[in-house]
């Protein structure tokens, strides 16, 4: 049986502390509660403690407290049905569960149903506090503007830098308040500049390489990375291990290949080792990786490397990461409206924000001194082909070389979530670059994935995520232009559904390639066959005839949307 123990604040608290910030820790595990207590008093907190679920709920319908920390798995009550209720009731309190359940479906639920954070064990507990006491202030604020906007609005702009203020609207915001937020930028990311400094170093024709091994070591995280690089049986074949000093491990490793793990450690802190509990920080950070790599294979195959796509490729979702931290509320609110309408991320963050996510990118990587001209390529990440076409070619093909990586690394390692947006390159972009077969691409990919890094369980979870439980028959699939050049196809294969190719039959229904058909194609398949068979995807603009209007999916699209569309051919 288990007990249950209250343990509450003095009484005689005077009427001058009444605005201190209240907490109620819920946790069957004394120590975890002790603990808890000092560190959230330690930033002004007055904390109360309950060891179950059930005394928890009352005493958070007995008073009013800015913050909940509830464990998961605790008697009478656990602390997800805990925090639903504490939502239910619409009491204003921010909630964190605190909890040693790594499950990433259970925290996505928690932070979709509107609780603030999830924060694993073992914690932390100075990091816990300072985020709790963000979290309260933030609320607290967000109460004030409601009652007192005019107040609110003055009292904001006196924030200084190091508090940059943390929009709590619902409401689409303007991309001049999202520039201005930006300005902040470096103060919620406090990165490390040494990797930036020495991809910039590196590149340089006239790079000496003490120099460069002098500026590594000012980053431990970098000298360590080097220094493993250097001694993996990757790098040295004879499997060797005798660099024990940077210099060395930079001789051998090489400029090149030293810019590239000093991006890769810079893109590790910015996004791995930042949380954002509605992201899957694993996935971000592998779509991340694998486009850079994808990058540096089509770059060699096309004969046009370009170190800087490379940079602009790794770092990417960064604007993501860097929007859910400025807009916690709003952007957690557009992620949740992404997957329950269909629509992409992507879409919903340039309709609420004003920009996308890779222009927010660009202004960031500019904060921290990486030239303009290095990373433009991702002011037109966002684009269709069609709004690329006015790019002068150089640049244009800089932009396809990089959505095209993006697009084959998440189709080679099956990276996709439902709200990602699916938008192929041009055929003609593609062949331009008189690149191998799309197929041969992937398989490049995948092996040099697998080859570079450890394969995790994220990528193989999530797309088994997207794998249909039960699928009756076979989706018939037709594409009348060259099938080294078709994307599609690989696409849907990477989704799991099950795809036979075949002419259109008068008897079933068929989906077909759209994106390259020719009027003359388009005329043929009319004669042929029963309109009310044929399923087309169709480029964005396009004035074809061919497919009937419920019958045809324009892109570019969601994950999900192409999904349900292709399956409506079953």
């Amino acid at each position: 049986m288990s007990t249950t123990t209250i343990e509450s604040r003095t009484s005689d608290e005077s009427s001058s502390e009444e605005k201190a910030f209240t907490a109620l820790i819920a946790d069957d595990d004394s120590i975890v509660c002790q603990i808890l207590n000092f560190a959230l008093s330690q930033v002004g907190f007055k904390c109360d403690v309950a060891r179950d679920g059930a005394t928890a709920e009352r005493m958070v319908f007995e008073r009013d407290y800015d913050l909940v920390v509830a464990d998961l798995v605790m008697p009478n009550k656990n602390g997800h049905a805990l925090s639903v209720t504490i939502l239910e009731q619409k009491v204003e309190t921010s909630i964190i569960v605190h909890t040693s359940v790594d499950q990433t479906a259970i925290t996505k639920d928690l932070i979709f149903r509107g609780v603030d954070d999830v924060i694993l064990k073992p914690t932390n507990y100075e990091l816990l506090a300072s985020k709790a006491l963000r979290l309260v202030q933030r609320k607290r604020a967000e109460r004030a503007t409601t009652a007192a906007p005019s107040e609110t609005a003055a009292s904001d702009s006196d924030q200084s830098p190091q508090h940059p203020v943390v929009s709590m609207t619902t409401e689409p915001v303007s991309a001049e308040d999202v520039q201005q937020r930006l300005l902040s930028v470096k103060s919620l990311f406090p990165l490390s500049d040494t990797p930036f400094k020495v991809y910039s170093l590196a590149i340089q024709d006239k790079c000496d390489t003490r120099d460069l091994a002098e500026l590594v070591m000012k980053d431990a995280s970098l000298s360590a990375e080097v220094l493993k690089v250097a001694s993996s049986a990757f790098s040295s074949p004879g499997g060797s291990s005798g660099d024990t000093t940077v210099e060395k491990a930079v001789v051998r490793l090489g400029k090149k290949q030293i810019a590239e793990i000093a991006l890769k450690t810079g893109g590790r802190q910015a996004l791995a080792d930042h949380h954002i509990p509605w992201i899957d920080r694993d996935v971000l950070w592998q779509k991340s990786a694998s486009a850079a790599m994808a990058v540096k294979i089509i770059g060699e195959k096309a004969g046009t490397n370009n170190p800087h796509d490379y940079l602009s490729a790794l770092f990417h979702p960064l604007g993501r990461i860097i929007l859910a931290t400025l807009y916690p509320n709003l952007h957690r609110k557009i992620t949740r409206e992404a997957l329950e309408t269909g629509k992409s991320l992507d879409a919903v963050e340039l309709e609420t924000f004003g920009m996308s996510s890779f222009q927010v990118t660009s202004i960031c990587l500019a904060a921290w001194k990486i030239p303009t001209n290095t990373t433009m390529t991702l002011q037109y990440l966002g684009k269709n082909p069609s709004e690329l076409s006015d790019l002068p070619s150089p640049l244009r093909k800089r932009v396809t070389i990089i959505k095209l990586a993006r697009l084959l690394s998440q189709i080679a390692l099956g990276l996709w979530e439902d709200f990602d947006l699916i938008d192929l390159p041009s055929s003609e972009a593609v062949k331009a670059l008189q690149l191998p077969s799309a197929n041969e691409l992937i398989a490049a990919i995948k092996a040099r994935y697998l080859q570079e890094h450890s394969v995790l369980h994220s990528s193989k979870d999530k797309a088994e995520k997207l794998t249909p439980e039960r699928i009756k028959g076979m989706i018939t699939y037709f594409s009348a232009g060259e099938p080294g050049a078709d994307l599609l196809l690989p696409l849907l294969c990477s989704f799991n559904l099950p795809i036979k190719l075949g002419a259109p039959s008068p008897n079933s229904c068929t989906l077909i390639n759209g994106l390259d058909l020719t009027s003359d194609q388009g005329q043929d398949l009319e004669k042929k066959y029963d309109k009310d068979k044929l399923f087309g995807v169709v480029p964005p603009g396009s004035e074809s005839s061919i497919f009937l209007s419920d019958r045809e999916l324009r892109m570019p699209v969601s994950v999900m949307e192409l999904r349900k569309f292709a399956k409506r051919c079953l």
